[in-house]
Parts: structure tokens; C-alpha cells; sequence
């Protein structure tokens, strides 16, 4: 990463914290401090990965962060959480170019009086989402971040037990490389992933999630984050996967 860094010099290194495609999380401690070494900003998806996983925005030095609120927070679509870091808002004030209207952050940042001026117009909100988001952190609020943490920590480990159990196998082998939030399981030899899926949700009204990109066929994806990160769910899933793998390998030519 370092070679290419200084190789490359670009202005901003985007990275996902926790990616939903291969069930992996990625390690951010000490990215932040090399980006600047090398005059580059550190830009961080943390849309699967918020609530579950431990993030430390400032301690990371990471300068921009977007994230979602359908996922670890609990709460519906279509908003999004943006985080700048004092540096990144330093480079947005000194570009040197004007982004579209509805892409400009500075807009944006002006509509939310981040920075102590008179607000600004930018686009109509919708009430009801901010509302639910802020029902949703007032929760995490309550139960406090690292009980957050730990809890998923402690459901998916759980979980871990219980796919072992069924003889089943992990797309990641390594469990410190796996995301908390969503697990991505590989199926036995001439089980069909589509049928697998559909089982699941036609007999057991549990909705689970094929592969997709370079997963697509090698693994099923498992979420359990949120305000459903509990042992209960835990077991339901692995419940109804052992019935489903006992009635669909009957169909097995």
C-alpha cells in the first residue's frame, strides 16, 4: 500500500471498512497516518459496517466517512451519514473547481449550519427519516457503543459456532477477517444457491441473500446486525438452514 502511495500520490485513498459482497472487514488502524504522509486524504465506506464494528473516526485519522442508516443503525433507507474531518473541510474550501449543485458539500454543509452561517436552502427533507434515524441513535445511545459492539460481537461468534456445527464453510477462514454484521457462508457441493435461497424464504419466511459480484454462486450472505443481532435470531437462522439443507439434499440427484 505504501509503495503505491508513494508511487501514485493520490488526493484521496477511498476504501470500504466493511464489505457486504465477501462478508470481510478491513483493517483501517494506521491507514489514516500513512494517507498523510504521502498528501493523500482517507475516504471510508462504512455503510455495512457502522454500529457493529469498532470505528474511530479522529483516533484513525480518517478525513470522510459516508455510511447508512438500513443496516447496523436499524433504520429505514435513504439517508446517508457524512462525516469530514477538519483537513477534509480545509481541501473542500480551497478547491479549486464548483461540483454540481446537488454533489456540492459545501451546500449540503451550509443547509445543516456546520459551519455557524445563516442556513442555507439546498433540498427539501424528509422529516420522517430524520426522525427515525434519530430514534435509531438514541437507542445505540441508550445501550452505549461498546455494549453495541460487544453484542454483535458475541451473536455472530454464536452464529460462527453454529455453522461449524451444520459442517458448513466459511467464505473468509479467518474469523478476525470476517465482518460481524454480515456472514457469508459457502454451501456443500450440488447444492444450488438460488434454490437454497428461495427455500429459506418460501418454507421459513427468512430472507437471506445470494452471492453477488465475486461471490455470485460460491456463498450465501447471512446479515444479523442491528437491532436483530440477538442470539434468538442467531438460532432461527441456523435452525432454518439445517432443515433446509436436510430437505433440499433429498432432491440431490
Amino acid at each position: 500500500m505504501e509503495s503505491l502511495l508513494e508511487k501514485i500520490r493520490p488526493a484521496a485513498l477511498y476504501i470500504t471498512h466493511g464489505d457486504s459482497s465477501t462478508g470481510s472487514v478491513q483493517k483501517i488502524e494506521g491507514l489514516g497516518a500513512l494517507c498523510h504522509k504521502y498528501g493523500a486524504m482517507l475516504l471510508v465506506d462504512t455503510v455495512v459496517s457502522l454500529g457493529g464494528e469498532p470505528f474511530f473516526m479522529d483516533e484513525w485519522g480518517v478525513d470522510g466517512v459516508c455510511s447508512s442508516t438500513q443496516k447496523g443503525l436499524s433504520g429505514p433507507a435513504g439517508i446517508s451519514p457524512v462525516a469530514l474531518s477538519k483537513r477534509a473541510q480545509e481541501v473542500m474550501k480551497n478547491r479549486n473547481f464548483k461540483p454540481p449543485f446537488y454533489l456540492d458539500i459545501e451546500l449540503l454543509a451550509a443547509q445543516w449550519n456546520c459551519f455557524g452561517n445563516t442556513r442555507q436552502y439546498h433540498h427539501t427533507l424528509s422529516p420522517p427519516l430524520l426522525w427515525a434515524l434519530r430514534s435509531c441513535l438514541k437507542e445505540i445511545s441508550k445501550e452505549t457503543l461498546p455494549k453495541v459492539w460487544a453484542r454483535h460481537a458475541r451473536n455472530t461468534a454464536h452464529f460462527y459456532k453454529r455453522i461449524e456445527e451444520l459442517s458448513l464453510e466459511f467464505l473468509i477462514p479467518n474469523s478476525e477477517e470476517r465482518l460481524v454484521t454480515v456472514t457469508t457462508v459457502v454451501l456443500p457441493k450440488d447444492y444450488d444457491y438460488v434454490e437454497f435461497v428461495h427455500y429459506m424464504r418460501n418454507k421459513h419466511n427468512i430472507l437471506i441473500s445470494l452471492g453477488v459480484g465475486p461471490t455470485a454462486g460460491k456463498a450465501v450472505r447471512i446479515g444479523i446486525m442491528g437491532f436483530n443481532s440477538t442470539i434468538q435470531v442467531a438460532d432461527a437462522i441456523a435452525d432454518a438452514m439445517a432443515d433446509t439443507l436436510i430437505a433440499l439434499k433429498k432432491s440431490l440427484p
